[in-house]
This record gives structure tokens, sequence and C-alpha cells, in this order.
């Protein structure tokens, strides 16, 4: 990591102070509340896992671009694959109050803590597998969402042909498959890989977000163009904050 990166990182965390932790052998979950604006984040390993903002719902990163997915229908029905804080679902529910979602998170500390930050959680949080889950639904959701992590990385079989295949017969014909990936540097090859390997079901998008994040948003459409898919951002209600959403819409680029 480059000096620079690492004393900004020094400082994000310093105006952090801890509330909470849950710890193991192999990790470590913490909520910790900004001592400025009392935004509360949710650390795995050290790593920043969720941020809920103390008023408002965008964070101004990655987690933001997944809403548009509320506009997918009047009632759509949507799988998300690792819960983390809730960040996302306390997102969807405060914007689209007719979205139904299931969640899948295998750690059920983890999903302890996400109710705890948000107690009046509606979304269906289901403690299992999300490998193992998607393959027991055919045709049955508007949208999934991958953020499955452990540390900094999606587990690999998250990102074999087979999941893909999966995610595939699970979603309905116009649906869309939304995956948080954290690039670095040292990842761009294996991103270009799991790109092509998407790029055999689906059309890939790809989208950089967020102020000092290496996260990119790959929108993986199964019958959508991407007109179609930009037009969902547009279809969102308006709301104080929420342009970066559609900019980074109109910005992203198809993989080829």
């Amino acid at each position: 990591m480059k000096t620079g990166l690492m004393r900004r990182l020094a400082g994000y965390l310093s105006s952090y102070s801890e509330d909470y932790s849950v710890v193991s052998d192999k990790r470590r979950i913490t909520l910790v509340r900004n001592k400025g604006n009392g935004e509360i984040a949710v650390l795995y390993n050290g790593f920043t896992y969720s941020r809920l903002p103390e008023r408002g719902l965008f964070t101004r990163s990655y987690w933001d671009y997944f809403l548009p997915f509320g506009a997918m229908s009047e009632s759509p029905r949507l799988l998300m694959i690792g819960l983390g804080g809730g960040t996302v679902a306390r997102q969807m529910e405060g914007t689209f109050g007719n979205a139904s979602m299931d969640i899948v998170e295998i750690d059920r500390d983890m999903a302890d803590i996400a109710r705890r930050l948000y107690p009046s959680m509606r979304s269906n949080v289901i403690i299992g597998d999300g490998l193992r889950f998607v393959k027991t639904v055919r045709g049955s959701y508007d949208a999934i969402i991958l953020d499955a992590y452990s540390d900094l990385d999606i587990p690999r079989a998250f990102m074999a042909d087979e999941f893909i295949g999966d995610a595939y017969n699970a979603l309905k014909e116009r649906g869309i498959l939304g995956i948080n990936y954290a690039q670095s540097s040292l990842k761009k090859e294996e991103l270009h890989d799991f790109s092509e390997r998407l790029g055999r079901l689906f059309g890939v998008y790809r989208m950089r977000v967020g102020f000092m994040s290496d996260n990119t948003i790959l929108l993986c459409g199964k019958r959508m163009a991407r007109d179609e898919i930009v037009a969902l951002a547009r279809a969102m209600p308006k709301a104080s904050g929420s342009k970066h959403i559609l900019d980074g819409y109109r910005g992203m680029d198809a993989f080829k």
C-alpha cells in the first residue's frame, strides 16, 4: 500500500470510535462511529463492509449504485448475497417500498450486527450459503446483487462458471446481476477474466465508483441493453444527493 494512501486511511480511521465488536479466531467484526457526523461503519478484519449515514441514505460509494434495481418493476423481487451491515437493504427499503428482498448471509454474527444497526429491516434474511441458495431458485428474481467477501476478496466459487450459470438461471428473462468488485492494480487481469466469463451469458457493463475507492460495479444484463439499464437510474425517485448514481450509470462502459 502506498504511503500516501496509508496516511489517508490512518486519518480516516482516527475519526472513528469503536462501539461494539464480535471476535473469533478468524475474524473480527467491529462497529465504529464517526466522531464528527455520526456515520456508522462495519469493519470486517479492518476492511469496511458497510457504511450507514446518520442522516439520509446515500454513502457516495458502491452501495448506492444498486439502488436503481428497485425501479425494475412496480414490485421487483431482489436477491442479495452478502448482507454486511444492511446498507443496501436500508437504502432499498427507504426508497422503494414495494421492493422485496431476500438476503443470504453466511455469517450469523454479521446478520445480528445488521439487525442491531437496522432493527426495522423488512427484508427476508436467510442464514446460509449463497452458492447453494441460488441453485434452488429459477427465473425468480428481477435482480441479484453479489456483495460476498472474505476480507477484500470475492470467494473464488462466486467467480466460477457454475455460479454464473446458476445466477443466470435464477433471474427473470430481463434480469440483472449486479456485482461489487473490489479492484486493485494487482487484480486487473482477474477482473478481465471474470468479465469475460460473465460475458458468455450476459451483456457486461463496468462502472468505477466512489472517492478514494477501488471498487468497480459490474452490471450484467440478461436481456437488457445499456440504454435500458441507464433508464433504471433515470426512473429513480429524485432525491437530494442522488445525481452521482445517474452520472455513474451514464458513464459505464461495455466490456469487450
